[in-house]
């Protein structure tokens, strides 16, 4: 409230500036108190509210909508409209009539512009800062964020919006991720690479909830303790890489890379019974509910690293993979494959697959840096000679490396009378026993040891751990029989035992089938002597 003193150095000051004889220095008085006194500038909001509601209350009356003109008939100064006898009814009123004559007047001169400008603007950008803060959820709302995302598509929560890296996750957040791979990392360090096909919930700064796909993690010391839930198992970090994927039935597995886990499953009410253990390094369980009761039926099987995708894709994105152009196509050679005797499971790209599955074929564009290279694992190519650009090729099942049993019928089209047939054949069979004495074991079915040759060019697949290389063998074969009739070429697996290091035997057999209208220009070297004469050079 003005004291007195002050109100009447304001009034004075005001009338001043009205009189235009306001100096310089009364004009740093009249703006001080104006700035640095509430109760002076609410003594102005005052008035503006008081017009508002007088000027509501007697807009019939005085069409001129004057305040002034109110207050001084409300006073006792003009003629009353509703049949009074003229006299003042509030000495009060009459006070502020004439105050607000002279506040009208006020109002209108340059000074108090500056006034506005120097009382105002400071306040108006205080409060768009107060109120674009808290539009803002707090910093402490976001426990996680995706930092990167390779093809991806998916969406984010409902209403759903789409996934890129750099979006904020919130407690709660759901990502649905239909295709390519996003990488989430939590506020605690903690980060996690989601395949295709997975939906994944965030539960806090260092906990999410994997409803459906893959899932591998990576955990530093400052995020130990990182949880995975699943609908039927909790898996708690111990420091350690690890994997988790659940099916659509529910059941999930739990993998470790690196250190220990601790892995839980939840009781039901019908089965409340819980069990808890560890797996350390090298080292996965298999959890089904089984029975109407949901009873854990636990299963040890060995780690797979390959079953997940733990590292991501370097220097690849969805725009450098050439991708074939709307109604553009090329004269297939391959015309039909039937696989029979494989594996059955559910990975990305292809989704749920048995046994009798066909395999995704390739497009249009072939063999090139960044095609995806088999039906059930996200691996794209990371090197590849130029003469295998553009080659054909089958996109074999990874899976089937486990599976002695398989085999494929591949059958070429006749407009051609004859294709170069290659086999791309894992450069981790040489160490073991030999490509040629793979290969040689995969075609047996219609050429002759020796008939299919090491041509010297290669890939590299990208597993996401390191570049998987891959050497091209291949033979000139007729497309169809003396009668034209077309000709089955049946490639089946080769019994290989390979014993990783630190990890149980493993049987493998990967390999992709190729073709070409005709053999690539003669390469006498293998790769160890392409890397002797690029260091020669």
């Amino acid at each position: 409230m003005l004291d007195e003193e002050r109100t009447e150095e304001l009034r004075g000051l005001i009338d001043a500036r009205w009189d235009e004889t306001l100096t310089e220095e009364q004009a740093a008085r009249l703006q001080e108190l104006a700035c640095r006194d509430d109760d002076a500038c609410r003594f102005y909001l005052d008035y503006m509210a008081l017009h508002g509601l007088l000027v509501l209350e007697h807009a019939e009356d005085h069409p001129s909508n004057s305040l002034a003109a109110i207050l001084a008939e409300m006073a006792g100064e003009g003629e009353d409209p509703r049949g009074g006898d003229g006299k003042s009814k509030s000495p009060v009123l009459g006070f502020l009539g004439g105050c607000f004559e002279q506040g009208a007047s006020f109002l209108s001169k340059p000074m108090f512009l500056s006034l506005l400008l120097a009382i105002g603007l400071p306040g108006l950008v205080i409060t768009v800062l107060v109120l674009g803060w808290t539009r803002q959820p707090p910093p402490e709302a976001y426990v996680a964020k995706i930092t990167r995302a390779y093809d991806c598509v998916g969406t984010l929560n409902d209403p759903a919006i789409s996934l890129s890296a750099g979006k904020k996750l919130s407690k709660g957040a759901t990502v649905k991720l239909q295709r390519g791979l996003i990488e989430v990392t939590f506020a605690d360090g903690a980060r996690a690479i989601l395949e295709e096909r997975a939906t994944f919930e965030v539960c806090n700064r260092n906990a999410g909830r994997l409803h459906r796909g893959r899932l591998a993690a990576t955990v530093p010391q400052s995020a130990h303790g990182f949880t995975v839930e699943t609908p039927a198992i909790t898996v708690v970090d111990l420091g350690t890489d690890f994997g988790v994927c659940v099916d659509a039935d529910r059941t999930a597995e739990a993998h470790v890379f690196g250190g220990e886990i601790e892995v839980a499953t939840k009781g039901t009410p019908g089965n409340p019974t819980l069990w808890k253990g560890r797996l350390h390094m090298g080292q996965a369980a298999r959890i089904c509910m089984t029975g109407a009761h949901q009873v854990a039926r636990i299963e040890t099987i060995d780690a797979s690293s390959d079953e997940f995708v733990r590292r991501f894709p370097v220097g690849l994105t969805k725009e450098s993979v050439p991708r074939p152009e709307p109604g553009g196509t090329t004269k297939r050679l391959i015309a039909s494959v039937d696989r029979h005797g494989g594996v059955t499971d559910n990975r990305a790209p292809i989704g749920s697959f048995d046994g009798d599955t066909d395999p995704l074929p390739s497009d249009d564009l072939g063999l090139r840096l960044g095609a995806p290279f088999y039906s059930d694992r996200l691996y794209p190519v990371e090197q590849i000679d130029e003469p295998l650009i553009g080659a054909e090729y089958v996109r074999t099942f990874n899976t089937d490396k486990e599976d002695m049993d398989f085999r494929c019928d591949v059958i070429f089209t006749t407009s051609r009378s004859e294709v170069f047939l290659m086999v791309l054949v894992d450069d981790r069979f040489e160490k073991a026993s030999g490509n040629q004495q793979v290969v040689d074991r995969i075609v047996s079915r219609f050429a002759n040891p020796g008939d299919f040759v090491n041509t010297g060019y290669d890939l590299d697949i990208d597993d996401y751990q390191e570049p998987h290389p891959l050497s091209a063998f291949g033979m000139t074969v007729p497309t169809k029989d003396k009668s034209g009739k077309p000709i089955t070429y049946t490639l089946i697996a080769f019994p290989l035992r390979v014993l990783p290091p630190e990890s149980s035997p493993r049987w493998h057999s990967n390999y992709v089938i190729a073709v070409m209208p005709e053999a690539p220009r003669p390469r006498d070297n293998t790769r160890g002597n392409k890397k002797a004469d690029a260091a020669g050079d």
